[in-house]
């Protein structure tokens, strides 16, 4: 549950996306940034589930646990490798402080959607192709 709450909190500190009323021109740029929080929102869920799902082995939730956390630090490096330049403070500089880099989010949201479709894989018995027969936490509802 520590852990869960690390992931959130993590989450919430990343996203800094809202609409400014001062810059109606890029608010387009800013729906992109909520579009990520919908789908980070979503992603959040299926962990909850894969969790609920999955109570009674503490191993496996410690080790998904810190898949997550590994996920989101490469996340966050990917980003920083993308933009090693203070983009956000050049967008924020140029189009008022409420203003999110729209092209990070956009990264977000490929990023996050890729992570929901591996997380959906522990849901549904099968996983990645050419892994459908290996025994894995993917595979353990198989029949």
């Amino acid at each position: 549950m520590k852990n869960l709450i690390l992931i959130l909190a993590t989450c919430f500190l990343i996203i800094g996306c809202t609409k400014s009323s001062k810059n109606e021109e890029f608010i387009s740029y800013t729906d992109i940034c909520e579009g990520y929080d919908a789908i980070d929102l979503e992603m959040l869920e299926t962990i909850e589930q894969i969790e609920s799902e999955n109570k009674e082995d503490i191993k496996f939730l410690e080790r998904f646990r810190d898949s997550q956390i590994y996920w989101i630090q490469y996340k966050d490096r990917h980003l920083r490798s993308l933009y090693p330049e203070d983009w956000d403070l050049y967008y924020r500089k140029n189009y008022g402080k409420q203003v999110f880099n729209s092209c990070k989010c956009k990264e977000l949201i490929r990023l996050t959607n890729l992570r929901i479709k591996e997380l959906k894989w522990y849901l549904e018995a099968g996983g990645p192709d050419g892994q459908t027969e290996c025994p894995s936490s993917w595979n353990k509802k198989s029949p």
